[in-house]
């Protein structure tokens, strides 16, 4: 859940402190539970020395794309979703097969601080 200086309404977009980067690197991928509900949850992925975060079910049929297999293919890091191998770049959200996630999310991590995700909704680390 934010804490309480954090705005929670839902459509609203800001900046959200989830932890220290030192913290959330030591894991390829972590689901970022939402306070709205399992739809809306994040998937946070660490991969070459980068934060990339989207939305943690596939859109084609909501599977969880945190299991699924990171490929780097020519400087593009993609993520499979592990039920029907549907690709999705980690850096736009775009799929190969012309599906999108609908959350692309931003990941900022400025030099010697906390870790922060710009998102329209409330995350809790899991």
């Amino acid at each position: 859940m934010a804490s309480g200086n954090e705005d929670e309404s839902a459509g609203s977009v800001s900046w959200r402190l989830i932890g220290p980067a030192s913290e959330l690197s030591k894991k390829q991928c972590r689901l970022m539970h939402s306070s709205l509900g399992y739809g809306s949850d994040v998937c946070l992925f660490y991969v070459k020395g980068e934060f990339f975060a989207m939305d943690a079910r596939c859109a084609h049929s909501g599977g969880p794309l945190c299991d699924g297999d990171i490929e780097d293919a020519d400087g593009i890091l993609q993520v499979f979703c592990p039920w029907h191998d549907y690709d999705f770049n980690l850096r736009t959200g775009q799929s190969g097969t012309g599906l999108q996630v609908s959350l692309p999310t931003n990941v900022d991590q400025p030099i010697n601080q906390p870790t922060l995700l710009q998102t329209q909704i409330a995350m809790q680390l899991n």
